[in-house]
């Protein structure tokens, strides 16, 4: 199987595919967390949102409300423009193995960025939730760039 394909798709056709695919590994990673946070540790279903959430001033709440939205929409826009960011690099469509492989290097680049360089000095809550779920989080962002190839095929 081959690394790359030689397809060629033009930069706006990778940055919409970049985006949905984002997107995708985005909900893949809220769902984790919502589901770890809610049935694991107890600490509410919303805490990952309602964390995010308190980047725009909002303050810490477990339970739903307008912070809640506010995160969700904050963190599936980031994950957007991350996508775009994955799809401006390929300049030929990755196998879906690379992809995946990329994925989750990009997902471990991401935590790696994020909670050591970004968000310290802007959120310093964000210190507290460094760690192995985290990183788990973050890899499964990354599987969602597995569905890359297919809608950069798709769309160009």
């Amino acid at each position: 199987m081959d690394v790359l394909t030689h397809q060629h798709p033009n930069i706006s056709s990778r940055l919409a595919a970049g985006a949905v695919a984002g997107i995708i590994g985005g909900i893949l990673m809220a769902m984790f967390e919502m589901f770890y946070h809610g049935a694991i540790t107890g600490m509410g279903v919303f805490t990952m949102p309602n964390m995010i959430a308190t980047n725009a001033n909002f303050e810490m709440h477990h339970d739903f409300g307008m912070y809640t939205m506010v995160g969700m929409i904050m963190h599936l826009v980031f994950s957007a423009f991350l996508g775009m960011a994955w799809g401006a690099v390929f300049s030929r469509t990755p196998s879906k193995t690379t992809a995946l492989v990329g994925g989750l290097l990009f997902g471990y680049i991401m935590y790696l960025v994020m909670f050591y360089l970004v968000m310290p000095p802007i959120n310093p809550m964000f210190e507290g939730a460094r760690g192995m779920v985290q990183i788990i989080a973050h890899l499964i962002f990354g599987v969602g760039f597995i569905f890359y190839p297919g809608l950069a095929q798709k769309m160009s």
